[in-house]
C-alpha cells in the first residue's frame, strides 16, 4: 500500500466533529457539546475572502437531541446523588420503555435487571450512614446548581458516631431487613438460573451492610458505598435510554476504541510485524510512541524476516492502563 493510499484513510474534519459531538451528547456533557458545536463549525469564505457567517440553525445541535440529553442528564444526576426513587419516577415518565416489563426478557438492557440494579442501589443508599459528597468535577460537568439532599435516613449524625435512640436504630434496621427480603423475592422471580445466582451472590455481599452500625468504616464493604458504584448504575441506565431511543450504544468513539483494542491484540497474538513506516496509517506513529512510553513496558523482541531485516510485532493495547498512564 502506498503512502497515497494510506492518506486516503484520513477522516474528514466533519466526521471528527460528529464523533466528538456524539460522545459529548451521549455522556450528557450538554454545555460542552453546545460550545463545541458552535466553535468547531467549519469556516467558509466567499470569493472576496470574507468569512461566511453560518446561521444559528447550521451550527447548533438538534433540539430533540438536546431535549433527550437534558432528560438523561437529570436522571443521571438523581442517581449520582443517591435519589433512586425520583430517578425511577423520571424514567417511567420520560422513557417508559426502559423499565417496561412487557419487553422480552434477556434482551439487551433487560428491564428486570435494570430494576434490580436500581433497587439494590436504593438499598445501599438507605443503609448509608455518612452522606457521600459529590466530586467537584461531577458537579461542574452536570451543571447542577441546586440539588436535593441524598435520602439518608436521619438515624445517625453526619460523623457516623453512635446515636442514643436505640429504638430508632432498631426500626431502621427492621426497614432495611424488610427491603432486603423484598430484593430476594425479586431475584428469585428472574427466569434465568444463571442470572439468579449472580444476583444472589451480590445480595449476599450487599447484605453485609446490615451487620455494621457504620458500614462506611468497613474496608470490605466500602466499594458498595463509593461514587464509582453510583456512576456504574448511572452509566448503565444512560446506555439503556440510548438503546431504547435508537441512539448509538456505545458512542462512536468508544466503539472505535474497542475495535482498535481487539484488532491490535489479535495482530499481536498472531505475531504480525509492524508495517514499514511509509505504509502505516495516519496517527499510528503517535499511538506507537504512547505505547512505548507505558510504565514497566517490556520491549518487544525483534524478529528477522526472510531478507534478514529485523522487524517488531504490532503491540497489544490495554486501553484502561494506557489511559491511566497518560493521566498520571
Amino acid at each position: 500500500m502506498s503512502s497515497t493510499q494510506v492518506a486516503s484513510f484520513a477522516a474528514a474534519p466533519e466526521d471528527l466533529r460528529r464523533i466528538v459531538l456524539d460522545y459529548l451528547c451521549s455522556k450528557c456533557y450538554i454545555e460542552t457539546a453546545k460550545a463545541f458545536a458552535r466553535e468547531s463549525f467549519p469556516v467558509e469564505f466567499d470569493p472576496d475572502g470574507d468569512e461566511i457567517l453560518p446561521s444559528s440553525d447550521e451550527y447548533t445541535l438538534d433540539d430533540r437531541v438536546l431535549r433527550v440529553a437534558e432528560q438523561r442528564r437529570e436522571i443521571r444526576a438523581r442517581i449520582l446523588d443517591g435519589q433512586i426513587p425520583p430517578a425511577i419516577e423520571l424514567l417511567n415518565l420520560q422513557f417508559p420503555s426502559v423499565l417496561s416489563t412487557t419487553i422480552t426478557p434477556n434482551c439487551p438492557y433487560d428491564p428486570a435487571h435494570l430494576i434490580l440494579n436500581l433497587q439494590v442501589q436504593h438499598f445501599i443508599e438507605q443503609a448509608r450512614t455518612i452522606p457521600l459528597p459529590w466530586p467537584s468535577d461531577l458537579l461542574q460537568q452536570l451543571d447542577i446548581l441546586t440539588r436535593q439532599s441524598s435520602p439518608i435516613l436521619p438515624t445517625k449524625p453526619l460523623d457516623g458516631t453512635e446515636i442514643e435512640d436505640d429504638l430508632a436504630e432498631q426500626e431502621r434496621k427492621s426497614r432495611l431487613l424488610r427491603f432486603f427480603n423484598e430484593l430476594h423475592a425479586l431475584v428469585h422471580a428472574l427466569p434465568s438460573i444463571k442470572q439468579r445466582n449472580v444476583y444472589i451472590e451480590e445480595l449476599n455481599a450487599v447484605g453485609g451492610l446490615l451487620a455494621y452500625p457504620v458500614p462506611e468504616r468497613s474496608k470490605q464493604l466500602r466499594q458498595y458505598l463509593d461514587m464509582q458504584r453510583r456512576e456504574a448504575v448511572a452509566d448503565q441506565i444512560n446506555d439503556a435510554i440510548l438503546f431504547r431511543t435508537n441512539s448509538a450504544v456505545p458512542s462512536i468513539v468508544e466503539l472505535m476504541a474497542q475495535q482498535t483494542t481487539v484488532l491490535y491484540s489479535t495482530l499481536n497474538s498472531l505475531g504480525r510485524p509492524l508495517p514499514p513506516e511509509d505504509e502505516r496509517p495516519l496517527g499510528f506513529a503517535s499511538l506507537l510512541s504512547v505505547l512505548n512510553e507505558r510504565p514497566n513496558q517490556e520491549k518487544e523482541k525483534g524478529r528477522k524476516d526472510i531478507d534478514g531485516v529485523e522487524t517488531y510485532p504490532i503491540p497489544s493495547i490495554d486501553l484502561e492502563a494506557l489511559l491511566r498512564a497518560k493521566i498520571q
